[in-house]
């Protein structure tokens, strides 16, 4: 989503134009967050004023067509423009990843989240993707590739806790699990359940030792372990592909990157600071 969109959003909201279910959410938060009502009550009064700017009526008897621009044209938009910057300026640093990654390689991985806690926490698989990166887990995002989350599997196995998020172009293409917690075998046997024909050990180009099927060129399945976490790659690409996506999962684990490398950052970023400003300032929902 563009910025341009996540700014009509608020506007929607003021005109009466969101769906029933969001627009009841913003006039929940509204109410409850004064920060959120006076950024609301700014952008109706930018409203009213490029409403006014429009309705206003042209001149029938002037003498000489003026020249230039209207000077209250030009404070005009300047008040536009700034009030506009503002608020993308605010969305930008409300929305930015969030930073405290959550240790994950506990004795027990006791405080490792698999799943938002609520129902209805997040919405659809790339959202559970976010949710899972800022509660400690890699998730490596595959958006370089061409491809989207499509289903997100979570659950606990004693003390490991596992995920796995599927990838695809609607039709899954790319399985990455993840196992953290417990021991290095625990983690290990855990990534490595139900894969059989790995060959030896070989490394990549970051220095991390991995298997892989042999004798397939495509639907192979690749295994390597860090010491944070063991992870299984199941795909269905070309054998040629395997070690470009195995290097992104520990480039994705040693940078912990929390943002999806695709042309709409900007756009879900801003998005995710008008959700934070309107849900979180106001505190939990109800």
């Amino acid at each position: 989503m563009g910025h341009r969109q996540c700014v009509s959003r608020l506007d929607a909201h003021l005109e009466g134009a969101l769906p029933r279910r969001l627009d009841r959410r913003v006039e929940h938060h509204l109410r409850r967050c004064p920060e959120c009502r006076a950024v609301a009550d700014q952008r109706a009064r930018v409203l009213l004023a490029a409403r006014s700017i429009h309705s206003r009526p042209a001149a029938t008897a002037a003498v000489m067509r003026p020249r230039g621009v209207s000077g209250r044209l030009v404070v005009s938009v300047l008040v536009l423009t700034l009030l506009v910057g503002g608020l993308l300026a605010a969305l930008w640093l409300v929305g930015a990843p969030d930073q405290g990654r959550q240790a994950a390689d506990g004795p027990a991985g006791a405080g490792l989240e698999v799943s938002p806690a609520a129902a209805g926490e997040v919405e659809d698989a790339v959202e559970h993707v976010e949710w899972l990166r800022a509660h400690g887990w890699t998730a490596p995002a595959l958006y370089a590739a061409g491809l989207r989350p499509l289903s997100v599997d979570a659950a606990r196995e004693g003390e490991t806790a596992r995920v796995s998020v599927a990838w695809g172009r609607g039709e899954p293409l790319v399985s990455v699990r993840e196992c953290r917690g417990g021991q290095d075998r625990m983690r290990t046997a855990c990534a490595e359940r139900g894969a059989v024909g790995l060959g030896p050990e070989r490394t990549l180009p970051v220095g991390v030792a991995y298997r892989i099927t042999e004798g397939t060129d495509r639907r192979w399945t690749a295994l390597l372990t860090t010491p944070e976490a063991a992870y299984r790659v199941d795909a269905d690409v070309p054998r040629g592909q395997a070690e470009a996506l195995l290097t992104q999962v520990v480039v994705a684990e040693r940078s912990g990157l929390a943002e999806p490398p695709h042309e709409d950052v900007l756009g879900e970023r801003l998005e995710r600071g008008l959700e934070r400003l309107l849900g979180e300032a106001g505190g939990p929902t109800d």
